[in-house]
């Protein structure tokens, strides 16, 4: 016997007749339209079916409900059943997977945030999604998701986590495998980041704000901007454990909106070889990012003590950068060259719109 045969058995207990003949009908049409909108998403008819039956719940509570709306006037019974098989439908999009976050460094001496893997993998999979995770690579679907992804992790250091005796997987992974799946993805909270990837919800659990923070840099660094594309002057994160200093800015902050500071730091720096040749480096374009009260916001920048200058645009930010990126030309930032800064408000969303840029104008900040 098939499990929607079982099912509708189970559901329709307790009925009879003519009455049992038409819910059954009416729950059968519910679950076969369900079903095919799990495969259009990509899901095979069997893990669709599975998915539909998981979504509606017990039997007997569908039962109990058929029951109560059996004892209605036959006028509107049938709006009744239709908006009751509904509501137990709608449930499931709902529905969030509840993972935990860590935050680690990486054996290049990188950080990075991680998702405990075995519960997103037991929470996804009740939600009608999937991970899979063979040695080489890591697919995961979400339902509705056009496609599955698999995004290959050899060779790849970070990608994984052990601590504990848990398998954790990069944040980073996660969702580039999400985005490649061709699901709408965005970021919303804070103290708890939803990943909506679709019609499924990721609530990332954590203690540490690094790890939201570094959920939030993952859509600057997918939007298709100039901030990204600019090859010359990479987005990173800050290094693991760099000692970090206040600074504070009030004005036009909304409450719990989440916005990033992006500043240039010189890293890499080396005597030279050759007499008389300036001192070399790279310009590395490090985010700081964290939520806002109402008109204040405190960001922890790392420990450099260069003074800032925040500017109005991406381009007017990298005309600013320009110059220092010329060969001999990199010296320290001071107060007659201030290092130039831009203040966005990040939106969650991965793509052209994942930021604005904050007017300086209608902010006051204190700068070292």
């Amino acid at each position: 016997m098939r499990p929607t045969e079982r099912y509708l058995q189970q559901a329709t207990r307790g009925l009879w007749g003519k009455e049992k003949r038409a819910l059954r009908t009416e729950l059968h049409g519910h679950i076969l339209e369900r079903i095919e909108e799990f495969r259009l998403g990509g899901l095979g008819i069997e893990e669709a079916e599975r998915q539909v039956l998981r979504e509606l719940g017990a039997p007997g509570e569908v039962r109990h409900g058929m029951l109560s709306v059996h004892t209605l006037p036959a006028i509107g019974k049938a709006s009744m059943i239709s908006l009751m098989l509904a509501s137990f439908l709608l449930v499931w999009p709902q529905t969030s997977a509840q993972v935990n976050g860590v935050y680690h460094r990486l054996p290049d001496g990188g950080t990075a945030a991680f998702v405990d893997l075995q519960q997103l993998k037991t929470t996804l999979e009740t939600l009608g999604g999937t991970v899979d995770d063979p040695v080489d690579k890591v697919t995961v679907t979400v339902a509705g998701a056009p496609r599955a992804f698999s995004l290959p992790i050899v060779g790849w250091g970070g990608a994984t986590l052990i601590q504990n005796q848990r398998t954790y997987l990069n944040t980073d992974v996660l969702l580039t495998a999400l985005q490649n799946s061709g699901v709408d993805l965005k970021l919303s909270g804070w103290n708890t980041v939803t990943v909506q990837a679709g019609r499924t919800a990721i609530d990332i659990r954590t203690q540490d704000p690094r790890v939201n923070s570094r959920l939030y840099q993952s859509t600057l660094l997918a939007s298709s901007s100039a901030l990204t594309t600019w090859s010359q002057v990479p987005l990173r994160y800050e290094f693991f454990n760099t000692v970090q200093r206040p600074v504070d800015f009030t004005g036009v902050f909304q409450k719990d909106a989440v916005y990033a500071m992006i500043v240039p730091t010189f890293v890499s720096w080396y005597a030279p070889r050759a007499a008389g040749t300036s001192k070399s480096g790279t310009v590395m374009l490090t985010s700081t990012i964290h939520q806002a009260e109402q008109g204040h916001i405190r960001f922890q920048l790392a420990e450099t003590r260069q003074p800032f200058k925040l500017f109005p645009s991406v381009q007017a930010f990298k005309a600013a950068l320009r110059p220092y990126l010329k060969e001999n030309a990199l010296r320290h930032w001071d107060r007659r060259h201030p290092a130039p800064a831009l203040l966005l408000k990040l939106s969650g969303h991965f793509g052209s719109d994942a930021f604005m840029v904050v007017d300086p104008g209608a902010v006051q900040g204190h700068f070292p």
